[in-house]
């Protein structure tokens, strides 16, 4: 019976996690990473966007482990993708064999009902299905925990610090986890050893982040910094229902009923360390970032916290049924078969074709998605083999990926011409140079009201001084929009938008600049009203990139 359950369990889970063989990168965010780690290991870190170097600033100093996984794995031989699909792999055995120890540890909850909860929590298999750094992140400070837990010797403590360490090297938004170790101790020894644990912990994971920053000559400091004024830029206001929408894509409604009978029933143990940690720290992290928690990955590193509390939900539930009380978890249990096997409903965009209702039969969607994904790429990689001369990107994501697929396929910074200089970057290769143009000015909530006097003031005088032919490359609905601007109606922009590839004709980058500009009006005003003014704000602050 027992070998059946598992085998079962196991069939669900090569369904539930097939999406995870072929990830694809998931916004510009990801891509950006991948080409630091290229960039850094070829020694061009001033070449990843010379026009707008905060952006290397921030993506390399904050995500600086995953930058410097990344690079030495190409310095092997891999390539950017491949080294960062390790990355994923590794990150994601650490995830869940810690997380399922973990929930063992805080529970007794058995080995299969521990796989079986953490299967059943779609956030965890759904972030494995793109590119990112929060799952090598949570793992290592998953796994950090996890071996806390089981040793708190004088060795393990600081192993322990060292995983923590270059957990928040990868994500500095880890260091509101930390905490745990605190009281992870004082579950098991007395306060003043508990804090002396801690304290050791501490100084290993502060040590770890000094000389994996010394690395590149920075500090984490300087990481804090750049975090810093990245936020201020960005000056986006608390969005607290994305945020309690993106706790319930995680946990998924099945979870989430799971969770709450075991939030009564730990709290019936009265054992209020425990209560304080599993149910402390995930209310540690989502204050500290209220408003802020606008991914659903983000909430990675509390797959322990919570799985915890829904195993003993389940525990629950199955103790009743042993005892006769067999009707609540009957119901129970059938509705939550019912949720997982429904069509699709209610189906978020949220990184993807995340569906409330009917997760088993939204895997199509997530295969779709994929493949959307990858059709963007395959369009950019016929720009670049047909050597298309000019290469306009219309936003942030078609911007990055184009970068990424010049540096993984050879192209090295160029000849750059003086009138494109502020707006764009020569990439060459075997004597053939593409121009790419970024219009699009990142970091800056009013980046759409900028969109117009920066293609006036600087792309349109780049394309002069370049007389080359261009090409546009933008999302399918503003294509239509561009090219018939009498007919195609007004939209969105998708978070999973196809690209298209137009002529970049004055007539169209006008008309772009235009449709821009209706977008921005309803944007934040922001505080910098002028192209230099922008530029100025995207500065370098750092040496990161010299």
């Amino acid at each position: 019976m027992k070998l059946a359950a598992w085998l079962a369990l196991a069939a669900l889970a090569a369904w539930l996690w097939s999406p995870a063989l072929h990830p694809v990168h998931v916004e510009g965010f990801s891509a950006s990473i991948v080409a630091l780690g290229v960039h850094l290991a070829q020694g061009t870190l001033a070449d990843f966007f010379p026009s707008q170097p905060l952006n290397a600033e921030y993506l390399g100093l904050t995500k600086l482990g995953a930058v410097l996984g990344i690079a030495g794995l190409v310095k092997l031989g891999l390539t950017g993708e491949a080294a960062m699909r390790l990355l994923m792999a590794a990150g994601g055995l650490l995830l869940v064999g810690g997380s399922a120890r973990l929930v063992r540890y805080w529970t007794g909850a058995p080995w299969l009902l521990a796989a079986a909860v953490l299967l059943l929590i779609p956030g965890i298999a759904e972030s494995h299905f793109f590119f990112n750094d929060n799952v090598p992140a949570a793992g290592l400070l998953i796994a950090a925990l996890a071996l806390f837990c089981d040793r708190q010797t004088a060795l393990a403590t600081i192993a322990t610090g060292v995983l923590i360490g270059l957990a928040i090297a990868v994500r500095t938004d880890l260091i509101l986890v930390a905490p745990a170790i605190f009281l992870i101790a004082w579950e098991r020894q007395p306060l003043r050893q508990a804090i002396l644990a801690t304290a050791i912990a501490a100084g290993s994971a502060i040590a770890t982040l000094w000389i994996i920053y010394a690395i590149v000559g920075a500090s984490p400091l300087d990481a804090l910094r750049i975090g810093a004024v990245a936020v201020d830029l960005w000056d986006r206001p608390g969005d607290f229902q994305r945020q309690f929408q993106s706790l319930l894509l995680f946990l998924g409604l099945p979870a989430l009923v799971l969770y709450l009978f075991g939030l009564v029933a730990e709290a019936s143990l009265r054992d209020w360390k425990r209560l304080a940690l599993l149910l402390g720290i995930p209310l540690f992290m989502n204050l500290a970032l209220a408003g802020k928690l606008w991914e659903v990955r983000q909430l990675l590193p509390l797959t322990p916290f919570l799985a915890a509390i829904a195993a003993r939900g389940a525990l629950k539930l199955i103790a009743d049924w042993k005892e006769g009380r067999r009707v609540p978890p009957a119901i129970i249990a059938a509705a939550m078969l019912a949720i997982l096997i429904a069509p699709p409903a209610i189906v978020y965009p949220a990184d993807g074709p995340r569906a409330v209702i009917g997760r088993v039969t939204a895997i199509p969607l997530w295969w779709d998605w994929q493949a959307r994904v990858r059709g963007n790429f395959a369009l950019l990689d016929r720009l670049i083999a047909d050597g298309t001369p000019i290469i306009v990107t219309d936003y942030w994501d078609e911007d990055r990926y184009l970068h990424l697929r010049l540096v993984e396929q050879g192209y090295r910074a160029g000849p750059q011409i003086p009138a494109c200089a502020a707006i764009g970057q020569s990439m060459s290769k075997d004597g053939r140079t593409i121009l790419q143009l970024s219009p699009h000015q990142t970091f800056l909530p009013n980046a759409g009201a900028l969109y117009t006097p920066r293609l006036a003031e600087l792309a349109l005088p780049c394309l002069r001084a370049a007389g080359a032919k261009a090409i546009l490359v933008t999302d399918s609905g503003r294509a239509a929009r561009l090219l018939h601007p009498e007919t195609a109606p007004r939209m969105t922009r998708p978070r999973d938008a196809t690209f298209a590839a137009i002529p970049a004709t004055p007539e169209i980058l006008t008309r772009l600049g235009e449709d821009h500009r209706e977008e921005g009006r309803t944007a934040p005003p922001g505080r910098y009203h002028t192209v230099q003014a922008a530029r100025q704000a995207t500065r370098p602050r750092t040496d990161f990139t010299k």
